[in-house]
């Protein structure tokens, strides 16, 4: 019996692998089954030091473990088995010469021209040409080979391997020793398990491609790069958005690349589903299948489902104020409320119901001067929201940072893309997106709010709405990687969420982001406004219930990750702290810095 006699068969197992290079078995065919192909996949979807003595080794004990498989027919294990003593017996010498005779032969490739950030877009032709054999001599003077990684010296040095597909040529792995700030890392001990269908090798070819446009304008993609997006044949959803990405960039020659474009491309390269009316966010959800949609649909309703009604006794307070606002005027109301407040203090010197009077007041003082301001700015609503977030989170530890800030999360995500995928020198020079408000525990990132004036265009809300979405998701996957402790609820850890918020003037959206599996869902759970005007005050118990979700749900996130917080810092001090990196790659999607030009 022979393996040409074979060469279709296919893996399936009942449960899941619990090793992940072996799913390299589950998804090609035993006629695929040789060194040459495990090596590859082994590089381009496990992100660990690529030696090749430990490939070798490993390929060894899967060997090994499939002769161990009660399900394997006979005539395969017999396959396996002389696989197995005939690899045994090649040299290291035999086995790299293999690995480089494979990788001659050199496949149709496509090239692709235009601006991807859309500013004086020339897209050129969309051709097919098949090229002849060719050396890397060759490669460097047309500018495709990657450069040499540079090293360097530093006290605190951050190792860890490259993947990189060579865009005209075969696999290969670099190994550096890259400079990235201990403070700035978590790890990443309460991630997920990885899903059996990752497409972690689709993506990182996609993130590479894409960023060769962004670099380069112009790039050449082997045919077998885009067989290998097209043909994937898992329908999760993760690998659904994986290949609407690819169906983006192979269609860029030819499409018409607007802002909306652009913003699908980052959303699908991230694996963001969102949630919302959007034409970005209506592609998305184009390329998924009716069950998926409606699984979302699901999710949304049970996010919407959790903001609770106002309590009898404050909303009796609410309708009691603003009656007596409306008809009788701004003294009255506040005597009323004042009142109220000190038959409260009696009880206690703080409580959500203090916070939520002090609320009250504030927006009384404040409506009738916001309603003679012809002319506010993005800066005066930012400061008119947070001082209702500073009343109603004065009895937590939370912090509250305003003015532009930094995000730390996204800068670590931009350096790890820029480290893979585009410009090693700059790395280290990437710093986090601005962003208008953040909400901090212990310096760590809970959450990343945004703002525009009223006269901002919809294409820069949308741009901004595209931004702030992959921002949280990145402040999320900082939460999950958090050292927790084995004794917490697992599920509550993996349920983590991040609520952020959106900003127009003076009317918002509260936003839930949530993991799920491999991808995002990111989806509006309710409309907020400040009013402008008395006659908007009989609707703002609407947006009272959002922020009092709000608060509710920071202060929950803050308790769960207080401990492990902690836990990390005396880790970092007893210098006994290991930086451990998601063994997915890559994650979030943010170009490379070109001039001052991200998106």
């Amino acid at each position: 019996m022979t393996k040409q006699d074979f060469e279709d068969f296919s893996l399936k197992l009942d449960s899941p692998i619990g090793c992940k290079r072996r799913y390299f078995f589950t998804e090609n065919r035993l006629k695929q089954w040789c060194f040459s192909n495990y090596y590859k996949y082994y590089v381009m979807s496990i992100s660990k030091d690529p030696k090749f003595k430990t490939i070798t080794s490993c390929y060894k004990d899967d060997l090994n473990w499939l002769l161990s498989l009660n399900i394997l027919p006979q005539a395969v294990r017999s396959i396996v088995g002389k696989e197995l003593e005939c690899f045994k017996k090649k040299t290291v010498e035999v086995l790299k010469q293999e690995i480089k005779e494979q990788g001659k032969e050199q496949p149709a490739v496509f090239n692709f021209h235009g601006d991807i950030h859309g500013e004086q877009v020339n897209i050129g032709n969309f051709e097919p040409r098949v090229t002849k054999k060719r050396t890397h001599d060759v490669i460097e003077e047309e500018g495709n080979e990657e450069e040499e990684p540079e090293k360097i010296d530093n006290d605190d040095v951050h190792k860890f391997s490259r993947d990189i597909f060579d865009l005209d040529n075969e696999f290969i792995t670099i190994t550096e020793s890259e400079q990235l700030d201990m403070n700035e890392i978590l790890p990443s001990t309460a991630r997920p398990a990885s899903s059996p269908h990752s497409s972690s090798i689709t993506r990182s070819l996609l993130f590479n491609w894409a960023f060769k446009l962004y670099l380069n304008k112009s790039v050449t993609m082997p045919a077998a790069t885009l067989a290998v997006i097209r043909d994937h044949n898992e329908e999760s959803i993760s690998n659904r958005l994986t290949k609407f990405s690819g169906d983006l960039l192979a269609g860029w020659s030819t499409a018409t690349v607007d802002d909306d474009y652009r913003n699908a491309l980052s959303l699908g390269l991230s694996l963001i589903v969102d949630v919302s009316d959007t034409k970005p966010s209506k592609k998305l959800l184009a390329c998924l299948s009716n069950n998926q949609v409606q699984d979302i649909k699901s999710h949304v309703k049970k996010e919407k489902e959790k903001v609770d009604k106002l309590p009898e006794n404050l909303l009796s307070i609410f309708k009691q104020a603003f009656e007596l606002f409306s008809t009788s005027g701004e003294h009255d109301a506040l005597l009323y409320l004042t009142k109220v407040e000190l038959k409260e203090l009696e009880e206690k010197k703080d409580s959500i119901n203090l916070q939520f009077i002090e609320v009250l007041k504030y927006i009384i003082r404040s409506v009738e001067k916001w309603s003679d301001d012809n002319t506010p700015t993005e800066v005066d609503w930012t400061h008119r929201l947070v001082s209702l977030l500073d009343i109603l989170l004065r009895d937590s530890s939370l912090s509250i940072r305003m003015g532009e800030k930094a995000s730390l999360a996204t800068k670590i995500a931009r350096q790890e893309n820029e480290l893979r995928f585009g410009n090693k020198e700059k790395a280290q020079s990437v710093i986090g997106r601005k962003i208008d408000v953040i909400i901090e525990q212990g310096g760590l990132e809970l959450s990343a709010s945004e703002w525009k004036s009223f006269g901002a265009g919809d294409s820069l809300i949308n741009k901004q709405h595209n931004k702030n979405l992959r921002v949280n998701a990145c402040v999320l996957l900082q939460l999950l990687q958090l050292p927790y402790n084995n004794n917490v609820d697992k599920d509550e850890v993996y349920n983590l969420g991040v609520l952020t918020m959106e900003w127009r003037g003076a009317e918002g959206d509260l936003i839930s982001i949530k993991k799920v599996n491999e991808y995002y869902i990111a989806c509006k759970i309710g409309r907020m406004c400040l009013p402008t005007s008395v006659d908007d005050i009989s609707d703002f118990y609407a947006t009272l219930e959002l922020l009092l979700y709000w608060k509710d749900f920071h202060l929950k996130l803050q308790k769960l990750i207080k401990t492990p917080l902690a836990r990390l810092k005396r880790l970092k001090r007893d210098n006994s702290y290991q930086a451990t990196r998601n063994e997915e790659e890559p994650s979030i999607c943010f170009t490379p810095t070109r001039g001052n030009t991200t998106v």
